[in-house]
């Protein structure tokens, strides 16, 4: 098995590191290899954002070929029933700012039908995993939730319940819909494993809970790898 695990912070992927004994400290380099137990596993921090994590992936696909992709992180969440510290793998990712600003009314750019929205990756403006049924199965501990991606992070009421109502998902990110797009242009299989850092409100760090939520991350891919690499 020729994994890649891909995360927006040094943070996010820091524990799993030191359990694959893999020493990413060195503030020069974002991608690291290793072999652990036959199977050769890679980190890639791919940075903060939809950019840099397109760039930064793609960059790395040109040189390297992997059997699956798994991405890492924290997210927040838009609904209590998905509290601080539940891990969820995200099957379907929306850019959830792309598109308009119509006189404070937004428009995704595919309503505007200046592109399709079933054009390849895309179902209904929508990108879909299924890639990963095939290769491993989910804990039912983690719960299948749909996501946006936003390069900015929401913190203003009225903003939120507008995401809420244009687009219905559970949580938010700001690199998974980038992740999903060039692994679906690349046909390689792949998974968006997140943890519930914080409610999606307006914004009070205080009641951010980021190192319980990377916890609970880490024991869940842990697994995850296992599962993969036992194939």
């Amino acid at each position: 098995m020729k994994l890649l695990i891909t995360s927006s912070t040094k943070f996010e992927v820091e524990n799993i590191a030191n359990y694959l004994k893999i020493d990413i400290s060195n503030n020069n380099q974002n991608f690291w290899t290793t072999d652990f137990l036959n199977n050769r596993i890679s980190i890639l921090v791919s940075g903060i954002g939809t950019f840099q994590t397109m760039y930064n992936l793609l960059e790395n696909l040109q040189e390297n070929e992997y059997d699956f992709i798994l991405n890492i992180g924290i997210c927040g969440s838009f609904t209590k029933s998905l509290p601080i510290g539940t891990v969820v793998n995200i099957t379907e990712e929306q850019f959830g700012d792309f598109g308009i600003n119509n006189n404070g009314n937004f428009i995704s750019m595919f309503e505007t039908k200046f592109i399709d929205s079933n054009i390849p990756p895309f179902s209904d403006g929508k990108l879909i995993n299924k890639s990963y049924q095939n290769k491993i199965k989910i804990d039912d501990n983690i719960k299948n939730v749909h996501s946006i991606t936003v390069n900015t992070a929401s913190g203003e009421k009225e903003q939120i319940n507008n995401l809420i109502k244009t687009y219905n998902v559970e949580v938010e990110n700001m690199e998974g819909a980038s992740f999903f797009y060039v692994c679906m242009k690349k046909n390689i299989p792949f998974l968006e494993i997140r943890s519930i850092s914080n409610l999606v409100e307006p914004r009070n760090n205080e009641n951010w809970q980021i190192m319980s939520a990377v916890s609970k991350l880490t024991d869940a891919i842990k697994i995850i790898i296992f599962e993969l690499i036992k194939k």
